[in-house]
């Protein structure tokens, strides 16, 4: 029978990954923009919930006959089994003026949050830790209400600022079971600095990235202070990440990231900065490098397909799949400078092989820091795109 029962939820899993396109996130904070495409059915699973199930509305603005609406509601409401808990979020929001539109809207929630959802989503840190006993996300949560603006400047920006008041808590492992691995631990869940939060927030946000030609880029900032009569530390946290997406052939592209953040005041930890592993540094161990003030990283791949390499032409497999080649370089700091020494970067070089439309590959990263027979190639697998 469990065999039976793993069978099946592996079989959901890997049907609700490959309807997602590339680079699609999929988790219960649901990102509502009008590319977003959410069934009513949620699943997932990791270390502090176990399998969780919901159903969710998604923000449509739309009314019953299909035409279109002002106002919309939206939201979800699930169950985490082995915490033996419920998680929702329900919001109404309403849309003024066309093409440049306004929105106005509120909302309640009651979730189970990861600041890591930029390492890697969801749906796939699911799949990781369902298969291969290694969930990546670190978690906590957090309860509240909000109201929010967003302007949209066609699909070229959009602009977000709010005010949000939430109440952050530990949340403990409950669940150490995979389908492989088993003789593999789930790391332990990390402590947050519990309390009420009243923080005001500012997101910018690039739309569509063939819009831009090829650019993405956002810039967050988020202030936590005594204007709204909070007991908690004052600070300030801001991050910019900026993505370029260049074409320098038929076959051939490169891509980079940068991304910086810094934190003013006294952060709490779970706003701190870690590098380290999938989805940032490749070749070192998942977020070896821990709670920094301030975070610079940069992340370079040159692909190429798999048929225009020499040598490989024997190989048929090939074919089908483009090969990478990449460089990442970061480092996290607690000092005073805003900007740190070159020497202090981390860096590695790798090669990845994955498929052509970018929802799997196999990354291979060595580092270039340390002693030399402490630098073992580190390997990784992705089911979405890095960046």
């Amino acid at each position: 029978m469990k065999n039976i029962f793993a069978i099946s939820i592996l079989m959901v899993m890997v049907i609700g990954i490959s309807n997602l396109k590339a680079g699609d996130r999929y988790d219960y904070e649901w990102d509502f923009d009008d590319e977003n495409e959410n069934g009513p059915f949620m699943f997932s699973y990791n270390r502090v919930e176990g399998f969780f199930f919901g159903f969710g509305v998604p923000k449509e603005f739309k009314d019953a006959y299909g035409m279109d609406s002002r106002l919309a509601f939206y939201g979800f409401l699930g169950y985490g089994l082995s915490n033996d808990r419920s998680s929702y979020r329900a919001g109404l929001t309403k849309k003024f003026f066309g093409r440049n539109s306004f929105e106005l809207g509120a909302e309640v929630f009651d979730l189970t949050y990861s600041e890591d959802l930029w390492v890697i989503p969801r749906n796939e840190n699911s799949l990781t830790a369902f298969l291969f006993h290694e969930d990546y996300l670190d978690y906590y949560r957090k309860n509240g209400s909000s109201v929010y603006g967003i302007q949209n400047i066609g699909r070229f920006l959009k602009i977000e600022g709010g005010y949000v008041e939430e109440k952050h808590a530990d949340m403990s492992v409950e669940k150490d079971w995979s389908l492989f691995r088993q003789s593999q631990e789930f790391r332990d869940n990390p402590p947050v600095a519990e309390g009420v939060f009243k923080n005001t927030y500012l997101v910018l946000r690039t739309g569509n990235s063939r819009t831009l030609r090829n650019w993405d880029a956002e810039l967050q900032a988020e202030w936590n202070s005594g204007l709204f009569g909070d007991e908690m530390p004052n600070y300030e946290r801001y991050i910019v990440s900026v993505s370029r997406y260049q074409s320098v052939g038929k076959n051939d592209d490169i891509n980079i990231r940068l991304r910086y953040g810094i934190t003013n005041g006294s952060a709490p930890v779970q706003k701190k900065f870690d590098l380290g592993g999938i989805g940032t540094l490749r070749g070192y161990e998942y977020k070896e490098f821990q709670d920094g003030d301030k975070m610079a990283m940069v992340n370079v791949e040159y692909t190429t397909d798999g048929r225009d390499i020499d040598g490989l032409g024997f190989t048929p497999v090939f074919d089908d799949f483009i090969v990478a080649l990449f460089m990442d370089a970061g480092v996290v700091w607690s000092d005073k400078r805003d900007l740190p020494d070159l020497s202090d970067f981390r860096k590695n070089i790798g090669v990845g092989i994955g498929s052509t439309n970018g929802g799997f590959r196999v990354n291979f990263a060595k580092p270039l820091d340390g002693p030399e027979e402490e630098r073992e190639v580190v390997v990784t697998m992705r089911f979405n795109k890095m960046f």
